[in-house]
């Protein structure tokens, strides 16, 4: 503020001295400035009373109210970011979405074990008849009722041939066995997966509730620092405000300083004709860059 009054003062001094010599002097935007900007003994009251350190003060002491509604909301906007950021909501996605898969393995796991329970029930009863049958192969050919040697021939035949099938059974089982084990094991792992998963999914949606407890505190701070700043910003321009702050392609920075020909929203510079007359504005008025549509603050 103190080097723009004195860059001002320095162009009344111009303005007087090409006065003198005759020379007509057209209101460009210095000397609209030098109107606007306050006198330098007010600078130097004010750069008087801070300390050589407290630079930002002085700098939030001089920003405009629609400039500090902007810093407000932009604030709050990062603080919803950075919450819909957390590390944590990833990690818990990532954890969630692994519990799913170990529950859909072991349905398919329990699903597997169903059948082999069936497998194991049939085989059961075909191990039941083949034995039957063996006893009363056995029992014909010891009862001493056959006497015809190729009758016992075949009996004997008969009893080999499911002493044969008893075997093979046998071996069915050890694999029905084997099975079994493996999809035990497999479902025991799957379960002790799941109750560390659950342990730390229970984890993480602690963090995420503390973080987002933090963060509703200060977003409550914010809100109550934007309810103090609003009143004094006039109806209009809080309208305008608010109704650019919908538009996505400005990303919520709505407003930007207008240091007498240069918009510092999209750095446009404007022809000096156009600058004079938006210089020449109230206060009051609401006045846009031509080009990004930016409440200009002057």
């Amino acid at each position: 503020v103190v080097e723009k009054r004195l860059e001002a003062e320095g162009d009344r001094d111009a303005v007087e001295a090409q006065e003198r010599h005759g020379v007509r002097w057209l209101p460009g935007r210095a000397a609209i400035l030098a109107e606007r900007l306050p006198s330098r003994g007010a600078c130097a009251a004010l750069a008087a009373s801070r300390s050589p350190c407290d630079s930002r003060g002085l700098l939030e002491e001089a920003l405009p109210p629609v400039l500090e509604l902007q810093r407000l909301d932009a604030q709050a906007t990062a603080l919803r970011m950075r919450l819909a950021a957390h590390p944590a909501r990833a990690a818990l996605a990532a954890g969630v979405a692994e519990q799913g898969r170990i529950g859909a393995e072991r349905v398919l796991a329990v699903e597997r074990r169903r059948v082999l329970d069936v497998e194991e029930r049939a085989l059961a009863a075909r191990v039941t008849d083949l034995v039957a049958g063996m006893s009363e192969t056995e029992a014909m050919l010891y009862s001493g009722v056959v006497r015809s040697s190729k009758e016992l021939v075949g009996l004997q035949h008969e009893l080999d041939g499911r002493k044969s099938q008893r075997r093979q059974l046998e071996e069915e089982e050890f694999g029905l066995l084997e099975r079994g084990e493996t999809l035990a094991r497999e479902l025991l792992a799957l379960d002790a997966r799941s109750e560390v998963l659950e342990k730390e999914i229970e984890a993480l949606r602690a963090t995420i509730a503390g973080a987002t407890a933090e963060t509703d505190l200060e977003l409550e701070g914010l809100a109550g620092a934007r309810g103090a700043v609003v009143p004094s910003i006039p109806g209009a321009l809080l309208a305008a405000y608010e109704k650019l702050r919908t538009e996505s392609r400005l990303n919520g920075l709505v407003t930007a300083r207008f240091d007498g020909q240069t918009c510092r929203g999209c750095n446009t510079t404007l022809p000096i004709v156009a600058a004079t007359r938006i210089l020449r504005e109230p206060d009051t008025a609401v006045v846009q860059c031509p080009r990004c549509r930016r409440l200009l603050v002057r």
